[in-house]
């Protein structure tokens, strides 16, 4: 009987190490999957961090390659690296007409409250594509909530709604905008307009209920 329990205790722990064993493997397994299964946006952050030094090397031996000033600068960017304004004024020097590197630059100037900066910048972007929907609201919204000049910034979208007259959240933007300065009537009007050529767009539709 003494044997049997000794050898019931021995097969117990034996069980029991296996378990925990087990255990740690999937647990182990989990981790390395969990890491290496990384979204799309964070592959694409640890891509633009893993390129920086060697952009900057081929940088040093062509200066002047706007391909390559244009990587640099969307890499220090996107990586919020504290050289992208310089590396975005750079890339504008030689290619004025990146409305994306106006809009990025921008962006910048704004958190770093260089405001006048960031409306600069903005306008070049819009001035070079007007069809860029986020210098738009982007300079907007610096006139809305950085400088408080509510009409400056209605006014942008206004302008963002004649160049792009078909896009629908331009409207709906601007009547948000409307109805937090308490200003109803202006809002309703908007969604009517939308409403003209898109009937069925149910935040407009909504919004009028709320009204």
């Amino acid at each position: 009987m003494h044997r049997e329990n000794k050898s019931n205790n021995r097969t117990f722990i034996l069980l029991s190490v296996l378990i925990v064993a087990i255990v740690m493997i999937a647990a182990g397994t989990f981790y390395y999957f969990s890491k290496s299964r990384l979204t799309p946006g964070e592959k694409a952050l640890r891509d633009y961090k893993n390129s920086v030094s060697e952009l900057k090397s081929k940088l040093e031996k062509n200066p002047d390659d706007i391909l390559l000033n244009k990587d640099y600068a969307y890499a220090l960017y996107v990586t919020q690296h504290p050289d992208a304004i310089a590396a975005l004024n750079r890339l504008l020097e030689l290619n004025n007409k990146d409305d994306r590197a106006y809009n990025h630059l921008g962006n910048l100037y704004r958190k770093e409250k260089e405001y006048q900066k960031a409306i600069d910048a903005y306008s070049s972007a819009i001035a070079n594509n007007p069809e860029n929907l986020n210098a738009y609201i982007n300079k907007a919204h610096a006139y809305l909530y950085d400088l408080q000049d509510s009409e400056a910034g209605l006014q942008v979208f206004k302008e963002a709604i004649e160049q792009n007259p078909e896009e629908e959240n331009l409207y709906i933007l601007l009547a948000k905008h409307y109805r937090r300065l308490n200003r109803e009537s202006e809002a309703v009007e908007v969604l009517n307009d939308l409403l003209e050529f898109a009937p069925g767009n149910a935040t407009a539709l909504k919004m009028l209920e709320e009204v």
